[in-house]
């Protein structure tokens, strides 16, 4: 893969291991200055150490944060502030699926505290950051699980009927429509907004998702005729028609929805002129 001109500072959310590791070594390896993000420091110590090692790129840091607490995502986005003056990419990659009901310190459902509630806190919060470095771009990873979902707005936090799938989908249909709103209230000549469904991944979100034990590191993801869902992480940028690598890499490209690689599949002019982005969109294809 080319090497980029003037690094990028790319953040990327959930990068201790699986494809958020993967996605940070592609985009390093690469030239990029990636701060990962990491909510368990062994693990984040362990992969920024692999990534140094493969890349050779020591422009790069771990931060750690807990992002079911919203206070430590406050945090986060004050010490990206401190330490990096620019930030021209934000890859909100981190998500969860608990087995269970699960309640985070805020007292908020698991999956609606770290899948929607963090990127949207932390987004909100280095926004002024992002403008500052325009071109720019947030992707959020969303995923194809979304399809079918309801958001009941009268149960959020899914007290009443608690299932671990379905609510993954309503928080990955929030990212969605979240990159939508960003979409059509920034100004696509500064600040772009993307989302992407990444493909099927045998990671551990994959596994929590599917009830099953996960898969060995270097295990490919089972065959099977039915085609499950998404694990909701950031394919490898080398891929061809990667979305990250398609849309995260330039920040003065287009907004809207990308697709899963299978197929070279890459980011299209979708939604389409902003006075459209007003309406409600139909779910990408």
């Amino acid at each position: 893969m080319a090497s980029l001109g003037d690094p990028p500072t790319i953040l990327v959310t959930g990068a201790g291991r699986g494809l958020g590791l993967a996605t940070a070594l592609g985009l390093a390896r690469r030239g990029a200055r990636v701060p990962m993000v990491a909510r368990d420091p062994s693990a984040g110590r362990e992969a920024l150490a692999r990534l140094v090692a493969q890349t050779g790129n020591r422009e790069t840091a771990l931060l750690t944060a807990d992002r079911s607490e919203l206070a430590a995502v406050r945090r986060l986005a004050e010490e990206v502030r401190r330490r990096w003056g620019r930030l021209q990419v934000l890859i909100n990659n981190a998500a969860v699926i608990p087995r269970e009901r699960r309640v985070a310190a805020d007292r908020l459902e698991m999956q609606l505290a770290v899948n929607h509630l963090a990127p949207f806190l932390l987004t909100d919060l280095l926004l002024d950051l992002l403008a500052a470095s325009a071109p720019a771009r947030v992707v959020n990873v969303a995923s194809e699980a979304h399809r079918g979902a309801r958001i009941d707005f009268g149960d959020l936090q899914m007290t009443r009927r608690h299932d671990p799938p379905e609510q993954y989908a309503r928080t990955k249909l929030m990212n969605l429509l979240f990159t939508y709103e960003l979409a059509r209230r920034f100004d696509p000549g500064r600040i772009t907004a993307n989302c992407l469904h990444p493909g099927v991944v045998a990671s551990r979100l994959l596994a929590d998702y599917l009830g099953l034990p996960p898969a060995p590191p270097a295990s490919a993801p089972p065959r099977s005729k039915a085609r499950p869902p998404s694990s909701g992480s950031p394919p490898h940028p080398s891929w061809p028609g990667s979305p990250v690598a398609t849309s995260s890499m330039d920040p003065s490209g287009v907004g809207g929805v990308a697709r899963s690689p299978r197929g070279g599949a890459t980011v299209g002019p979708e939604p389409g002129p902003r006075e459209t982005l007003s309406r409600r969109p139909s779910p990408p294809a």
